[in-house]
């Protein structure tokens, strides 16, 4: 099962997206040359949920799913499922 494959193989090489990989935060940390996280947000945990493109064109949707995902953003339950982290990072 592909998704099986996705979940084990920690960088699969090719997808829709380009090349990517997945990262645990403790290695990421390795790599910051002394930086430090300052916060880590989940970004886009509900945005794809949405199949009505109709609806999404409309200001005020996007208004209020902004809202949303920059709230749910924030709460560790949505972090872990979201789409993209943004991890900030502070010298």
């Amino acid at each position: 099962m592909k998704a099986l494959e996705l979940l084990s193989d920690r960088d699969e090489g090719g997808s829709m997206f380009g090349r990517r990989g997945l990262y645990e935060t403790d290695e990421l940390i390795g790599w910051t040359n002394g930086l430090r996280i300052e916060r880590i947000f989940g970004i886009r945990s509900f945005y794809a949920l949405s199949h009505d493109r109709e609806a999404m064109s409309l200001p005020e949707w996007y208004d209020a799913m902004l809202k949303l995902e920059l709230m749910a953003g924030e709460m560790d339950e949505y972090k872990g499922s979201a789409f993209f982290s943004h991890i900030i990072l502070r010298k």
